[in-house]
């Protein structure tokens, strides 16, 4: 049993961006704009949507873009993404979801009723697989999940699934899982985490977490390069009936975000230094590369 690698930024989660300026705002478009993020802040994304509609129809603002991707995010019906994290080999994920460990494989797509809900249901279903030491699939691994995902809050999600086994190493089961994220902005830094508890019907409880304090080196055009330092923390209960599993990582941290119309490309570079915890695998760097729309 081991503890499967994190995600940067797990693409099943919609995440609550805060990067509004806080000062005040000279232009009709830039007060319209705060609104909409404040707004989304308190789940109000109908009203959110219709404020960044109002700001694109003012007058061209640099910023206008980002306002776009925002608009775009809140009214999309179909979400997914694909991902895959090169490390060193590790033990099979409990679940679909994985939060640490070794290399990972994965992809989602994703359902929402009604985007401009006050609390919006998707209908998800994910694939992953663990990966070996050359960043390769490991086809007895191959583990699919399909369930409804509940977003009661900004940031914080309540998911079912069933998990089905397409590899021999894994088994079906059920799990739910309540997951929260999000990033706060402060000029050029940022804060961004993820954490997750859940548990599986006929298997161990799990609960995980990360958070990166990064700052912006350069940004243009949506595109950002930014670096800064990293924690990672897992734990994980024995199927056989044993004491917990777990482990804390810290490190330096990379990531470059690139839009690509209506997606996202983003390559995070890690180095973790395994502080407490035997989980496999050790010391050593990571690299996410992911595409999300």
């Amino acid at each position: 049993m081991a503890l499967a690698a994190a995600l940067p930024e797990p693409p099943s989660l919609p995440t609550l961006d805060t990067t509004a300026d806080s000062t005040a705002d000279t232009t009709v478009s830039g007060r319209l704009a705060t609104r909409a993020y404040a707004a989304l802040a308190a789940g109000e994304r109908r009203e959110a949507a219709r404020l960044f509609t109002l700001a694109l129809s003012s007058p061209a603002d640099p910023r206008a873009a980002a306002w776009q991707r925002e608009r775009q995010r809140l009214v999309r019906r179909w979400s997914g993404d694909a991902w895959t994290l090169l490390r060193a080999a590790g033990p099979v994920a409990p679940a679909a979801s994985p939060v640490l460990g070794g290399g990972q494989s994965g992809a989602s797509l994703a359902y929402t009723v009604n985007p401009l809900a006050r609390r919006p249901l998707a209908l998800v279903a994910r694939i992953n697989a663990a990966s070996d030491s050359d960043g390769a699939p490991v086809a007895t691994s191959t583990q699919a999940a399909f369930g409804l995902r509940w977003q009661p809050h900004p940031g914080l999600s309540l998911s079912a699934e069933r998990l089905v086994a397409i590899g021999a190493d894994v088994g079906d089961d059920w799990t739910l899982r309540l997951a929260g994220g999000g990033t706060r902005r402060r000029g050029r830094l940022a804060l961004d985490g993820y954490a997750e508890a859940g548990a599986l019907a006929r298997g161990p409880l799990f609960a995980g977490g990360q958070a990166r304090l990064s700052r912006d080196l350069l940004a243009d055009d949506g595109a950002t390069l930014a670096a800064g330092v990293g924690a990672w923390g897992s734990v994980q209960g024995d199927r056989r009936g044993g004491p917990m599993l777990g482990r804390f990582d810290l490190g330096p941290a990379a990531a470059l975000r690139v839009p690509m119309g209506r997606a996202t490309l983003a390559v995070v570079a890690d180095y973790r230094v395994r502080l407490a915890g035997k989980a496999a695998p050790g010391n050593g760097p990571s690299l996410t590369v992911s595409l999300a729309f």
